[in-house]
Order: structure tokens, then C-alpha cells, then sequence
């Protein structure tokens, strides 16, 4: 008798048979028997051929690193590595097996396949953040005091510049001299000049001089 395996199947190595001797051929599948004892069982288990195929990756804007072959009943891994500037894709397409893909590690994990598995990714370019110059145009502010009132201005002014400007309303320049109208600005009993820069946190006082007004 003969044992023919089916399509995608191959003859086993090795058969059990009780009830009689025997020979068997797996090339062939060709049992023989001879000298019966009791009813003759016969146990042949046919395997599944592993059939391989062709792993195919097409990437764009990057690397793939993995198999070129696959056989039925194996599971394999590859891995996509984006190019520089570029980012792996939220999803890739696998054709001819079943897989999963991460597109945090881009690991495709390929298994069950039917024929040529094709992988196709894209990844894509990373768009960079605009670069943005923020301008901090808000002046950077100092304190004074004029006679122990505390006064204002912007670091870098002159008195000029001050008596001219939105924080004060009661001093004025008279010749070369800053005046109340009536009193002269002055800081160790010398009179500051209108061209003179505002020291920070300075104590100034007044010393008579009268003037005209604004």
C-alpha cells in the first residue's frame, strides 16, 4: 500500500504500524506488510511543507533593516529607520502576511505569509518649529528720589530726556540747569546738568537757584 501526502503536505520520516512487520519507503510512501498477527493498525502523520518566500521593501526617506525571505509558519521582525529630518510614518502597507508595525520603534513584525510579502513605507519630513525672535521693547525702569520723593525713569536717560518724558510734569530744563520752577536739582550741593545721565537708587536734593517756568 501506498500513503500519498496532500497538497502542501510531505510524507513522514517514519510511520507506526502494529498487528504486522513492515517496511516503509518515505520517498516513495510505499508500505509493506508481512506477517499479520492481529488487525493491522497503520499511524502516518503527514507534515505541512514549508513554503518560502520573498520579502520586498520599498522605503522612502529611510533604511530597512530585516529579512529577504520568509517561510509559512515562521514570524520575522524588521526595522524602518527614518532618514535625517524625516520621522517614521503612522502607518505602513504589507501585502501577501499578516503583521503589526510600531510606529514608535518602527519594528514591522511579518508572520502567515501567502507569497512575496511586500513592504512599501513613507517617512515623512519633520517640519521644524519657525524660528521666533521675541524683542522685549518695554524699557527697563530705574528709581530715584529728588528730596525724598521717589521718582521714575527709563535706565540710559538724561534729565533732559526725563523732564521731556511722561514721568514727571513738575520739573523743568532752565539754561543749563533742571529746576522745580524754583529749585534747582542738584546731587553733594552741585547743580546736575541736563545732559547728565539719571544714576539709579541716587538721593538727589535741591538747592536754591529760582527760574522761570514751563
Amino acid at each position: 500500500m501506498t500513503i500519498q501526502a496532500n497538497n502542501g503536505y510531505k510524507l513522514p520520516s517514519a510511520i507506526e504500524v502494529t498487528g504486522a512487520s513492515y517496511t516503509y519507503d518515505d520517498t516513495t510512501g510505499v508500505i509493506a506488510l508481512s506477517n499479520p498477527s492481529d488487525n493491522i493498525t497503520i499511524t502516518a502523520v503527514c507534515t505541512e511543507v514549508q513554503q518560502g518566500y520573498n520579502v520586498v521593501a520599498s522605503v522612502t526617506n529611510g533604511i530597512y533593516s530585516g529579512p529577504t525571505h520568509i517561510s509559512s509558519g515562521e514570524t520575522k521582525t524588521a526595522t524602518i529607520t527614518p532618514g535625517s529630518q524625516y520621522g517614521l510614518p503612522s502607518e505602513v502597507t504589507v501585502t501577501n502576511a499578516t503583521f503589526d508595525y510600531s510606529d514608535d520603534t518602527g519594528v514591522i513584525t511579518i508572520s502567515n505569509p501567502t507569497g512575496t510579502v511586500s513592504i512599501t513605507v513613507v517617512c515623512l519630513e519633520q517640519l521644524k518649529a519657525p524660528y521666533i525672535e521675541i524683542v522685549n521693547n518695554s524699557p527697563t525702569m530705574i528709581s530715584f528720589s529728588i528730596l525724598g520723593a521717589s521718582q521714575q525713569a527709563e535706565d540710559g536717560m538724561t534729565w533732559a530726556d526725563w523732564v521731556d518724558s511722561e514721568y514727571t510734569d513738575s520739573y523743568w530744563v532752565i539754561g543749563n540747569k533742571v529746576s522745580d520752577g524754583g529749585m534747582n536739582v542738584c546731587y553733594n550741593s552741585v547743580d546736575v546738568a541736563p545732559t547728565d545721565l539719571i544714576v539709579a537708587d541716587r538721593v538727589y536734593s535741591k538747592q536754591s537757584g529760582g527760574g522761570n517756568t514751563k
